[in-house]
């Protein structure tokens, strides 16, 4: 399951045809109230932050340092709202951003550390959960509809 971010607009839609994304049968469409926090897991649990501006990913990651919550964690991914899934090391030696490098975190993310394990089942969490967090809308209060072919026009489907 993919996730594909678009923006549609009837207005824009109905001048030039739907250029942001193509709709398909099968498909299914959805929007959330905007989130106002990011949601943060790591071995002590799940927890949601209050979003700031300027929020970033070193900062947090020094945050939760200082909380003694990321334990032997050697990496983070951080989920983006639009589905994009960025993993870093923790390790502030080997940290891949830094400055103005640094990654911004949106209001809507979900930030994934790594959990330490050695075992096979371990390290699929920890690949597998930034992923499935992917293809997932961000936000509260969702609605989807799945397209129907019947509904769409025939100049829509490919």
């Amino acid at each position: 399951m993919a996730r594909i971010p678009g923006q549609l607009d009837p207005r824009r839609d109905m001048r030039a045809g739907p250029q942001a994304i193509r709709i398909a049968p099968g498909m299914v469409i959805g929007a959330c109230q905007a989130p106002r926090n990011i949601v943060i897991m790591d071995a002590t649990g799940v927890h949601q932050r209050k979003w700031s501006p300027n929020l970033t990913l070193d900062a947090l990651i020094d945050e939760r340092s200082a909380a003694e919550a990321l334990g032997p964690a050697s990496q983070v991914s951080l989920v983006t709202p639009q589905g994009q899934v960025l993993t870093r090391p923790i390790a502030r030696w080997n940290r891949l951003t830094s400055g103005d490098a640094d990654l911004p975190i949106a209001p809507g993310a979900s930030v994934v550390i790594s959990t330490p394990g050695l075992d096979t089942a371990q390290k699929w969490v920890n690949q597998a959960l930034p992923e499935w967090l992917a293809s997932r809308l961000p936000g509260h209060d969702c609605q989807s509809w799945q397209l129907d072919a019947a509904t769409l026009p025939d100049t829509q489907v490919q």
